[in-house]
Formats: structure tokens, C-alpha cells, sequence
């Protein structure tokens, strides 16, 4: 009886510990983890478009994801956890990924010279 107690008592536990995961929120916003995301497409469209090896390409990543991280004031682990919660959290994801998709696209209105509202630069 007491074995079973402490059984139910210990799936108990870890359903509330679940469930609290489930709600806390990502260390970093939305709207920041959109433009640091957007950054990365960008620094990625880069490196494929120069010809190097893959050891030069490493290294060219990794300066540039750590130029990103300070830009944006964040550290690899705060993305980290920012990616998986987004990555367990699939709708969120699509509303995440709508969001770079419209920074990508103001970014390619800026670049070709289009006219882009102050709202659309700032928002």
C-alpha cells in the first residue's frame, strides 16, 4: 500500500513538472528571436554563396553566430532553449517563422530601394 502511494505520489510529481514546463516562456521575445532568426538566414545565404572549404566555413559560422548573439544581446544558450521551446511548440513555430519571413522581406524592400513605412522598419 505504501509502495503504491509513493508510485502515485511520484507520477504526480512529474505530471506537474510537465505541465509547468509547458507554460514558462522562452527566455528571449518573440519579436527579438524573429530578428536574430532573420540575421542568421541572412549570414547563411552568405557563406553558401562563397566558395569554401568546410573547415573555413565552420569558422566563418561560428564568428558570425557569435557576432549575431552579442548584436542581439543574447548567448547560445538562451537561443538554444528559445529554439527548443519553439521546435515543441509547433503553431508557435509557424507564428515565429511568419514573423522572419516579414523582417526577410523588409530587408529585401530596404535593399532593392522600395519604399518601406517607418511602422514596417520599427516595430
Amino acid at each position: 500500500m505504501l509502495k503504491a502511494n509513493l508510485i502515485n505520489i511520484i507520477l504526480l510529481l512529474l505530471l506537474i513538472a510537465c505541465r509547468s514546463d509547458d507554460k514558462k516562456l522562452p527566455p528571449i521575445s518573440e519579436n527579438k528571436m524573429a530578428l536574430l532568426i532573420s540575421d542568421i538566414h541572412l549570414t547563411e545565404a552568405i557563406a553558401e554563396s562563397k566558395k569554401m572549404t568546410m573547415d573555413s566555413l565552420a569558422l566563418f559560422m561560428k564568428s558570425n553566430y557569435d557576432f549575431l548573439f552579442k548584436k542581439h544581446e543574447v548567448s547560445e544558450e538562451e537561443f538554444m532553449t528559445t529554439y527548443h521551446y519553439y521546435e515543441n511548440h509547433p503553431g508557435k513555430m509557424d507564428e515565429l517563422m511568419t514573423k522572419v519571413v516579414e523582417e526577410l522581406s523588409k530587408k529585401d524592400a530596404l535593399f532593392k530601394g522600395e519604399e518601406v513605412s517607418e511602422d514596417e522598419i520599427n516595430p
